[in-house]
């Protein structure tokens, strides 16, 4: 899948953005981020979830019983509901946050922001936002005292810049985006398949 170059760009007024296609546009993160702050101190059972460096959202794996939190526990956890941006301040540096796309609970040390779906594709702000351009970029607003206890604001993090395309070229990126994915993950797969070949001839 290829797309040919867009005829006229312009400065994005974001040095580290540099130059983007002349009607795209350029917001704040806030433009299209509600903070939700829902606890879960009702009566419904929900999955607790992570945020993984290379998956993104995910259900929490335990290694034993004893870590899973009971009821009680988990009352301040905050909900998370499909298309949520779930953001792991002290891991953010380490691409600590994602879109959810599926339902559960967080630790109260997440924010979680409800996506405006109308005026941007979740799955297209999901590799914006997980992006080395922007990963990168978050970096220079932690603050702290101990090198693992480093984090980005809320405040700082809603009003990083957003570059938005139209809302076809955000399904159009996102399917290219998610097919190279999907093609490095065959890739992989055929070289693990032929290391597993070797291993077992070698054996």
């Amino acid at each position: 899948m290829k797309y040919k170059q867009y005829q006229k760009y312009k400065d994005s007024g974001v040095e580290w953005i540099g130059e983007i296609p002349e009607h795209w546009e350029v917001m704040k993160l806030f433009v299209v981020l509600t903070k939700k702050n829902k606890k879960n101190d009702d009566n419904v059972v929900r999955k607790m979830l992570s945020v993984s460096q290379t998956l993104g959202i995910v259900e929490k794996e335990y290694d034993s019983k004893s870590k899973i939190r009971t009821k009680d526990e988990s009352l301040s956890y905050r909900v998370v509901e499909p298309v949520d941006l779930v953001v792991n301040n002290m891991w953010i540096q380490y691409r600590g946050l994602g879109v959810s796309f599926i339902s559960g609970i967080v630790s109260p040390a997440y924010h979680v922001y409800k996506i405006n779906s109308e005026k941007i594709d979740p799955r297209f702000l999901n590799f914006l936002v997980r992006s080395d351009l922007y990963v990168n970029e978050y970096k220079r607003y932690l603050t702290g005292i101990r090198p693992n206890s480093l984090q980005i604001s809320s405040y700082d993090f809603t009003r990083l810049p957003l570059v938005l395309p139209s809302r076809k070229e955000q399904e159009q990126i996102f399917d290219f985006l998610q097919n190279e994915l999907d093609n490095a993950g065959d890739i992989i797969s055929k070289y693990q398949s032929q290391i597993k070949l070797l291993q077992e001839k070698r054996r």
